[in-house]
């Protein structure tokens, strides 16, 4: 009976310190009000602006990786903090995500908020489970502002009514800083790129509903200089140039499209590419433009010195007199495959050029359509007198001279007259071709010159015995760049080369040039070479293999077609 009783006193015993201790660990409404309200329990650890298309903020790039940026745009314990991208005057949706500090087993839930920008982030209940939330959906009160802007954004969180409990509020102990640009429209070509758009941002800051798309180009034009970024540099697309600092005209008018189009502005993309064939031989008009401008953000142009026969005074037909020589740098681009790349915007039904190699523009009345295809001559002289003639300051060539012999000088532009004989509409005497992408569409040209072809009717070309030196000399040239990937090219000499094959080559040259056309790797020349500007070195040899092929086919196929 005793020892019955003794063990009935212990079971109760037990149970009671087992209550005692379980009460410890868990707090009743009443105790709830007792928690150190100074020590908060609850972080906000990831913030994420882009979660998806649906959420209203654009996508962009970082481009030393080439990689979006991460979601989170914000993670407090991997020390992350990326800008994020709206339409101005947009409402940001967020989505956090929030981690308890302790009581992990007890806090269940909580109502989270945010004071500070944007009239802060409205209050929404949140749950927990293993000391993590899910992520949960925040509405900032204000929209953004409803202009062109970079919005620094601070925001207190807070959290209150633990458990349904009615705790106070408790601040956190993280606050959450965000970069915001604000852009004018939606963006033309997403995902853009973080850099662009901040600068891009910056510069067209204030922009709102009453500005027009001419306002943000030329904002943007006028301050593209404080991008830091250089002309004259080997590179040939945006992300080639934010990587070097730096490009050529050829990434320039695409980054041009790109700052423009980060801000909701299409410009049109444009090459004119200088033709060779504006005189008879023995005369070449033009070999190649030449410009003394150093280009954005240089104090010289970014070439080596060479000597140029500039004539300033007296056109056609001068006299050794009017030949100064001239010691200096400057860039030269070379017919029949260069010339130069610059952007136009049509806007109330005029044209306004832009050229962002030299940061110069916009240029009216150039032309009163958005040109396409071939110019000479008189359809090229608003175009002259309103840009040409005083962004390319000579034009190279070899022309006659007042004793009837001929020299390779630099003849000043404005000298040139649209036509020598001004009745006389063939008497061109500068020949431009306007096009968008140059490789891309000719390498349309060449498939509607083969689709236009009955492939059995071509003549049956006679091979020269074991060819001529100078034909053999052309296609190892070629032969070289195809089998050593990585030799150092002197890629004028290999263009010329191809050029020459496309003069005197047969079917049977085709194969080499299409090799051309195949390879993948960029080449590699030497830093004292001039580089092409429209398209890189190696796009620069496609294309003039192209020009190449088709002369081929041209010149053996027996039928009649219309040529490019």
């Amino acid at each position: 009976m005793f020892m019955l009783f003794t063990k009935k006193k212990l079971t109760s015993s037990i149970a009671l310190i087992a209550i005692i201790t379980l009460s410890s660990l868990m707090l009743t409404p009443s105790q709830a009000h007792a928690l150190n309200t100074a020590i908060p329990y609850i972080r906000v650890e990831k913030i994420a602006f882009y979660w998806g298309p649906s959420s209203t903020a654009v996508q962009m790039i970082d481009h030393v990786t080439d990689e979006v940026l991460p979601a989170p745009e914000w993670d407090y314990s991997a020390e992350i903090n990326e800008p994020a991208c709206y339409v101005r005057g947009t409402r940001i949706v967020i989505q956090a995500k929030f981690r308890l500090l302790g009581y992990y087993n007890v806090i269940k839930g909580a109502r989270i908020l945010a004071s500070g920008s944007l009239g802060g982030l409205g209050e929404k209940p949140v749950t927990f489970s293993n000391g993590w939330s899910s992520y949960v959906s925040f509405t900032t009160a204000e929209p953004l502002p409803d202009v062109v802007s970079v919005n620094n954004i601070t925001w207190d969180w807070w959290y209150r009514d633990i458990n349904g409990w009615g705790t106070p509020p408790v601040k956190m102990d993280v606050s959450s800083t965000h970069e915001v640009f604000a852009v004018w429209k939606n963006p033309l070509d997403p995902p853009i790129y973080e850099s662009v758009a901040k600068w891009t941002t910056q510069w067209a800051a204030g922009a709102g509903e009453t500005n027009t798309t001419k306002d943000i180009a030329d904002a943007i034009i006028s301050k593209v200089h404080l991008s830091g970024l250089h002309y004259g540099y080997p590179a040939w697309t945006v992300d080639g140039i934010l990587d070097i600092g730096g490009g050529m005209c050829g990434g320039w008018y695409k980054m041009f499209h790109e700052m423009c189009g980060d801000q909701g502005v299409f410009v049109y993309d444009r090459c004119y590419i200088l033709k060779r064939d504006a005189a008879p031989s023995p005369e070449t008009k033009w070999i190649g433009i030449v410009i003394k401008n150093p280009g954005l953000n240089n104090p010289e142009p970014t070439w080596p010195y060479r000597w140029w026969y500039d004539v300033d005074t007296e056109y056609p037909y001068p006299d050794d007199s009017d030949v100064h020589e001239v010691y200096e740098k400057r860039y030269i681009f070379y017919s029949p495959g260069d010339g130069h790349c610059i952007n136009f915007l049509l806007y109330e039904g005029k044209v306004y050029l832009y050229d962002a190699s030299f940061g110069t523009g916009p240029w009216p009345d150039t032309f009163d359509h958005i040109p396409s295809g071939d110019y000479k001559g008189t359809a090229l002289h608003n175009f002259r007198v309103n840009y040409h003639d005083m962004a390319i300051d000579h034009m190279e060539g070899t022309i006659y001279m007042s004793d009837a012999s001929t020299r390779t000088l630099d003849v000043k532009s404005s000298l040139i007259p649209d036509l020598r004989a001004p009745s006389d509409p063939a008497t061109f005497e500068m020949h431009y071709y306007f096009m968008g992408y140059p490789l891309k569409e000719k390498m349309e040209d060449l498939r509607s010159v083969i689709a236009q072809m009955d492939t059995n009717a071509f003549t049956d070309v006679e091979e020269p015995a074991v060819f001529n030196e100078e034909y053999n000399e052309c296609i190892e040239k070629v032969k070289a760049i195809l089998t050593d990937p990585n030799r150092l090219v002197d890629w004028l000499d290999v263009l010329h080369a191809i050029l020459r094959l496309g003069e005197m080559g047969s079917i049977n040259t085709i194969p080499t040039l299409m090799g051309v056309l195949n390879r993948s790797e960029e080449l590699l020349i030497s830093a004292e070479s001039p580089f092409p500007t429209s398209m890189s070195p190696l796009d620069t040899l496609k294309s003039t293999a192209i020009d190449s092929i088709i002369s081929i086919l041209t010149r053996v196929h027996t039928s009649t077609f219309n040529a490019p």
